[in-house]
């Protein structure tokens, strides 16, 4: 046995992805956190759902609910220690600490491991033996064996963690992975670490290969059961109950026997790609296992949707709603209006990605500004994605009928980007009042890391408000008229719809809207008032002018969000400014496309930056056709002179 005082490092460096630069840190953490999220949230509805339930107390749904205590715990272990590296630089862990982790993440891995055999062998027994599923496989032989995969998966762990705690650790301590893994560990000891290395990848094997082979075998016989059936009725169903456990499978499996087989065949992958691979065999199953329960098993279906349903009254009998559109416009201008919005959706699309490589390609415009005006590029392209498609299909094909909850996740979904744009427009103002106001301690007061984190926080305090008035407009009972007349999925028009009284819901949303819109918007005129200011205090007036333009395009930006919707949200209070639908219609969809159209624009004439880049760009396409040029008629002078 190696000595143990042979270890002087106290602890290890979590380094992530080497070739990750440092600007991408906060991206990347909220990237993660994301994930961690979504996966604890859907995980915890379906085992919410599976104990609160009686008709999921099955054997299938009992390994579904191991499977998803599994995803949460490895999620837990693994992902907080990444969040926490790229967002606080707090990659260190206790040398214990580190081992007790790397104990888990193989733990929890094994574990799920040997849960897909168990949902294999149900499949197997359920098909092969139908006759006899109910008495062989019965809940108590199911809870059985889930407790049985749950203690025996501890052994395989436990067998490489000590063998690799007993090598020395004298030296380097940076830790090549997002997380304490084995390999990266036993690449950092001070002495012969081939055998560890070697019993290790065998009980990596073993554990990944016997129930891969059993999970092979079982479906194999699925498979030759269902082909004996003759109805084809009969197979499609068979094939349909097992489906959601072989995506499961797949999903689990292909992209670990991918890492396996190029270490095998020596293939080199880069450091950065064989941790996308890990991370996306880790984090991928557990975040999307709860939506292919949803989405494939039709218990769950029913039992979400009687919840979805369970507020409105016996009079909701509407599932689906049209978008009308402009109700004035003529059939005949239909494909007209489809081509002039697809020509606007495509203009927003092309000029906002643009913006968004340019960000990318483009290393001098890795500063707070520039963040901000990506994540308005991204939301511009998020709002037109949503709002847009639908109102083509609806002039270019008729398709303006849309089920109830599409309409719902439509219309959250836009609310969201308008909010979403609202606050980023006070972070817009925040940003300028910070850097004309107090210009010396701007670049230590507004970092890049400091505006992700805004920016991010943002992206996620921008679902509160929507949601809100969504529950509201849920609880409305729909029994009669289903003409919406708006281009997308408005809360106001489908409110006045609603068989009971909607005035509680149309006031909630209409004190939500104006909280979203007034409270970014006063700090907006404050920042604004507060920089106009100290921009006058400027004795010089080529300093004020200087000051004024470096504000100029986010103003302008403010200006085209903001103008357009007070004057809707007014003309119903003014006297004598009463507008008709159509003409209502119009200026939202004005409000809403334009300052995406407009934005690209406005940054490429507006920003130094950006017309440099343009310029460089510019410059070099005319060296690179001079030297083509150049090389053709060299190769012509030489064919004249070989001539």
């Amino acid at each position: 046995m190696l000595q143990k005082n042979w270890t002087t490092i106290t602890e290890f460096i979590i380094v992530g992805f080497p070739g990750l630069h440092p600007d991408y840190y906060g991206l990347v953490a909220a990237i993660f956190f994301i994930v961690y999220t979504t996966t604890v949230a859907g995980n915890t509805v379906f085992l919410v759902l599976f104990f609160t339930s009686q008709s999921l107390r099955k054997p299938m749904y009992i390994i579904l609910a191991s499977l998803a205590v599994s995803d949460m715990c490895f999620s837990t272990v693994a992902v907080p220690k990444i969040i926490s590296r790229y967002l606080f630089d707090a990659g260190a862990t206790p040398f214990h600490a580190c081992f007790f982790q790397m104990e888990l993440i193989h733990y929890f891995g094994t574990l799920n491991s040997l849960i897909m055999m168990i949902m294999s062998l149900d499949r197997y027994v359920a098909i092969c033996y139908s006759l006899r599923y109910q008495a062989v496989m019965t809940n108590r032989i199911t809870y059985i064996l889930n407790v049985t995969a749950w203690v025996t998966a501890l052994i395989a762990p436990t067998i490489a963690t000590l063998h690799t705690q007993q090598l020395p650790y004298c030296g380097p301590k940076l830790i090549i992975h997002c997380y304490c893994d084995h390999i990266s560990i036993t690449n950092l000891a001070c002495a012969d670490n081939s055998k560890q290395i070697l019993l290790a990848l065998c009980v990596a094997l073993l554990v990944l290969l016997l129930p891969l082979a059993f999970i092979i075998y079982s479906y194999c016989h699925i498979i030759m059961s269902v082909m004996r059936l003759s109805s084809s009725q009969s197979r499609w169903k068979s094939f349909a109950t097992c489906s959601t456990q072989l995506c499961i499978i797949a999903l689990f499996y292909v992209p670990r026997c991918t890492v396996y087989v190029t270490y095998f065949l020596q293939i080199q992958i880069s450091k950065d790609f064989r941790i996308v691979l890990i991370l996306l065999y880790s984090l991928v199953p557990p975040l999307i296992n709860p939506l292919i329960y949803c989405l494939r098993t039709h218990e769950i279906r029913t039992i979400v949707s009687s919840m979805l349903q369970e507020n409105e009254t016996a009079a909701s009998v509407v599932t689906e709603f049209f978008i009308v559109g402009f109700p004035g416009l003529l059939p005949k201008y239909y494909s007209l209006m489809a081509a002039f919005l697809l020509c606007i959706y495509i203009a927003v699309i092309t000029g906002n990605s643009l913006i968004v490589i340019l960000f990318v390609t483009e290393r001098s415009l890795y500063k707070p500004m520039y963040i901000i005006m990506l994540s308005l590029s991204l939301s511009d392209i998020g709002f037109c994605t949503v709002a847009l498609p639908k109102v083509i299909s609806r002039y270019r094909f008729n398709g303006g009928y849309i089920t109830l909850y599409v309409y719902l996740f439509q219309r959250q979904l836009i609310r969201y980007f308008g909010t979403l744009n609202s606050l980023i427009m006070m972070i817009m103002a925040l940003d300028r009042f910070l850097a004309i106001c107090y210009p010396l301690r701007y670049p230590v007061l507004m970092t890049n890391r400091t505006m992700r984190l805004l920016i991010g926080l943002s992206w996620v305090t921008a679902m509160i408000a929507p949601t809100i008035s969504s529950i509201q407009t849920v609880k409305l009972p729909f029994c009669g008229p289903n003409m919406i007349a708006h281009c997308f999925c408005d809360g106001t028009s489908m409110n006045q719809l609603a068989c009971a009284d909607f005035n509680i819901a149309n006031l909630i949303a209409y004190s939500v809207a104006m909280f979203v819109l007034l409270v970014p918007f006063s700090f907006i005129i404050f920042s604004y008032g507060s920089i106009l200011v100290s921009v006058l205090q400027i004795a010089n007036a080529q300093g004020r002018m200087k000051a004024f333009s470096t504000c100029a395009t986010q103003l302008t930006i403010i200006i085209i969000y903001y103008v357009p919707r007070f004057v809707v949200y007014s003309s119903s209070n003014i006297p004598n400014t009463q507008i008709n639908s159509s003409q209502r219609i119009t200026l939202v969809m004005f409000y809403s496309l334009l300052p995406p159209l407009v934005n690209p624009f406005i940054y490429c004439i507006r920003i130094k930056e950006i017309r440099q880049f343009f310029l460089k760009w510019r410059v070099q396409r005319n060296r690179m056709s001079l030297k083509v040029d150049r090389c053709q008629i060299q190769e012509s002078t030489a064919e004249q002179q070989t001539r």
